[in-house]
């Protein structure tokens, strides 16, 4: 069976792992809605904000290179139908998707509570994106689909979410969940059966990952 059809059986499930980890991730959880009627390239709708597919493909490439790391470039290849494989697969877009929700969520929380990075964190944020970006792969960038100026943004982003996770201090998970149950999500279906978890360059840096960059940027 093409691999777009057996993605299109497996969506329920796809989708319900999704809408589980999130549980896990916070408590009661928000609301996910399965939904068409985006635009193109629009993956997550929250709270009026949109969340593209490259966002979720970026953290996705993570995971792919984790998984590549751990269990050899093989592990997402060898056999398709198998059910570990197709756990396997499940797991890291669930993961995936929960990474865009949680990113997005950290930045609606600091509009509330006035946060915002400083000129220096800003240009940590470019200085992060562009070292990953030229990490990449002909192939990875293929395959994420975005360029420097989004990634910059991501980076920003992403260095926010932290940045309010820090500031909240032991009380964040509890304020976490409180805010995330009133938030409404929307999953553009189309959008989400399309994207692949699939070894995207074998041979490419599996240090270079997005997360890698940030620390190595924002620790140093």
């Amino acid at each position: 069976m093409p691999y777009r059809e057996k993605a299109r059986s497996r969506l329920g499930r796809l989708l319900l792992a999704a809408v589980m980890s999130l549980v896990l991730l916070t408590g009661c959880g928000g609301r996910i809605y399965l939904t068409t009627g985006f635009e193109e390239g629009q993956l997550l709708q929250i709270n009026g904000r949109y969340a593209s597919a490259a966002e979720l493909r970026v953290y996705l490439l993570d995971q792919i290179k984790q998984c590549q790391l751990v269990m050899g470039p093989e592990a997402l290849e060898k056999d398709e139908d198998a059910e570990e494989t197709r756990e396997l697969i499940d797991r890291i877009r669930a993961k995936s998707l929960n990474q865009v929700t949680r990113v997005r969520t950290l930045n609606l929380m600091a509009i509330q509570d006035n946060i915002m990075l400083t000129n220096a964190e800003n240009d940590l944020a470019s200085e992060a994106a562009k070292a990953y970006y030229e990490g990449l792969s002909v192939t990875e960038r293929d395959y994420l689909d975005t360029d420097l100026e989004a990634l910059i943004i991501m980076f920003r982003q992403y260095a926010l979410a932290v940045k309010t996770c820090s500031s909240i201090g032991d009380s964040f998970e509890d304020q976490y969940n409180a805010f995330l149950s009133r938030v409404d999500l929307n999953l553009n279906a189309d959008v989400w059966n399309a994207v692949e978890a699939k070894t995207v360059d074998p041979a490419a840096d599996p240090s270079n990952t997005f997360r890698n960059a940030y620390i190595r940027t924002f620790t140093k």
